[in-house]
């Protein structure tokens, strides 16, 4: 690890050649995962231009050179702009004489931070449709952007992990009992979030039958309606937080999982003090700020709909909801036949 990134120019073009393989291959895998292309589509719809709706092509891999693999390690993963984990039982004080000198020759660089994106999330009017010709099977998804969230010192950041508890946080949430049990629309209900340093995202989805598309998305959307509207009775809100604390509990039990939670308060400029915190602020999240997170992220104007499946037999349903822009399987814009 060492020799990797205090030494950089030692690759060469020939030992860049298998991951660029690999890199290809798990590349060519996602591109006919519809999980994965409708995420990139709802974050071109939300916030344009950002790095994560962008897809890396075959060329784009093939005409990196060791060269140009170089300035970017030298660029970006410099010692100003990197964190080193080690987790186990060791002995610190003999471990930091033993980085010295692996380590120290490791360079800084004059490292631009990432652009956040703009503040003002695009309003949504339409719905995205990934048109699968013949697909027996529609993927929906809800998702919704807070630029401000991703942080745990974010008044709406926790708030918002234990609403995504609430919809899709187990066999009891919402969208389990009411879209697949009550019903019965779905193959699969999920919910997440995601974070990184410059945006957090709520998303709640669902893959039903192509005949079911349309119901299932008034489902869907009468979820979101509900968080928004509606406080989240006691009980239920008691569930949520206690499954996230369980959860987190159970992780101790890994040191690699605790490595990876120090890790992510250090890329998110957090004190690592806040790790130890993690449970006693899920436990003083409120219904009152679980709905008043859900009133302002699952905004009807600020909620993206993206949808895989077969246009010809989905898109009058959808249509009924908002209009309708087509996009290739890829996700890429559809070109119309003119007449």
């Amino acid at each position: 690890m060492a020799e990797i990134v205090t030494r950089p120019g030692a690759w060469t073009d020939a030992e860049l050649t298998p991951y660029k393989a690999w890199w290809k291959e798990v590349m060519k895998a996602g591109s006919s995962d519809a999980s994965v292309i409708t995420h990139r589509r709802t974050v071109s719809d939300l916030l344009g231009d950002h790095p994560s709706a962008v897809g890396v092509t075959p060329e784009t891999i093939d005409a990196l050179s060791a060269e140009e693999f170089v300035k970017l390690v030298t660029g970006h993963f410099a010692a100003n702009n990197a964190v080193l984990v080690i987790a186990g039982d060791v002995d610190s004080e003999a471990l930091k004489k033993d980085l010295i000198p692996l380590f120290g020759s490791w360079k800084p660089a004059a490292v631009t931070a990432a652009a956040a994106p703009a503040n003002d999330v695009r309003s949504q009017k339409m719905i995205s449709l990934l048109d699968r010709p013949g697909a027996e099977q529609s993927l929906i998804r809800l998702s919704a952007v807070a630029v401000d969230a991703s942080a745990q010192s974010s008044p709406d950041h926790f708030p918002m992990i234990v609403a995504n508890a609430v919809l899709g946080g187990g066999l009891a949430s919402r969208l389990t009992s009411v879209l697949r049990q009550s019903l019965g629309l779905a193959y699969n209900t999920f919910s997440s979030v995601i974070t990184d340093p410059t945006f957090a995202m709520l998303t709640l989805g669902v893959y039903t039958r192509a005949a079911s598309t349309g119901q299932a998305l008034d489902a869907l959307l009468e979820q979101a309606r509900r968080l928004r509207e509606e406080p989240v009775d006691e009980i239920e809100l008691g569930a949520a937080r206690n499954a996230i604390i369980s959860s987190f509990i159970m992780g101790l039990d890994s040191i690699g999982n605790i490595a990876d939670s120090l890790l992510g308060l250090e890329l998110f400029n957090q004190p690592l003090s806040s790790f130890g915190l993690y449970p006693q602020r899920v436990a003083a999240v409120t219904a009152a700020q679980v709905q008043q997170s859900a009133a302002k992220l699952l905004d009807p104007k600020r909620l993206s709909i993206t949808v895989a499946g077969d246009a010809a037999a989905i898109e009058k349903d959808l249509s009924k909801v908002r209009p309708v822009v087509e996009y290739t399987p890829e996700g890429l814009p559809k070109e119309r036949p003119s007449f």
